[in-house]
């Protein structure tokens, strides 16, 4: 429901803060050695895990002109899903050399540094700034910078 009642295209930003928050809660997840903290953070790590991935996939392909959504999507698949052939088996050797914890949070790891630099990339580019807010709800906010 979080995704589907959406009327336009995400924020770069939506999709920015939902890659944070997977790569944080999958950090969390391989850290973890107790098994109900694990079965406990996999929940909101699979709500952002698929969250990200629908905001992402609905982002590239209302940004795209429909004449050309085909050969964009194409792409965005052999992205999104052609490096696992690549990934699987470096990620299944730390498994199987480190540990699945450990393979879980390196992947979160990198995953959070790509998502970060993504973001400042994105900061800088756009000239807006991060803001925190404590009250009345803790929350982050993005504005735009005056020029």
């Amino acid at each position: 429901r979080a995704g589907t009642g959406r009327r336009s295209r995400p924020s770069v930003w939506l999709v920015l803060g939902a890659a944070i928050a997977c790569a944080i809660f999958g950090t969390l997840v391989g850290l973890s050695q107790m098994y109900w903290l694990v079965a406990v953070l996999l929940v909101p790590t699979g709500f952002f895990m698929v969250f990200f991935a629908q905001a992402a996939n609905q982002r590239v392909q209302l940004g795209v002109d429909a004449a050309f959504r085909g050969r964009v999507m194409a792409l965005w698949v052999l992205v999104f899903l052609g490096t696992n052939p690549v990934g699987a088996p470096v990620i299944g050797w730390v498994a199987e050399t480190f540990g699945a914890g450990a393979a879980i949070w390196i992947g979160a790891l990198i995953s959070l540094a790509t998502a970060l630099l993504a973001l400042a990339w994105q900061l800088r580019r756009s000239g807006a700034r991060l803001r925190f807010q404590v009250l009345p709800m803790p929350r982050f906010y993005v504005t735009q910078t005056e020029s």
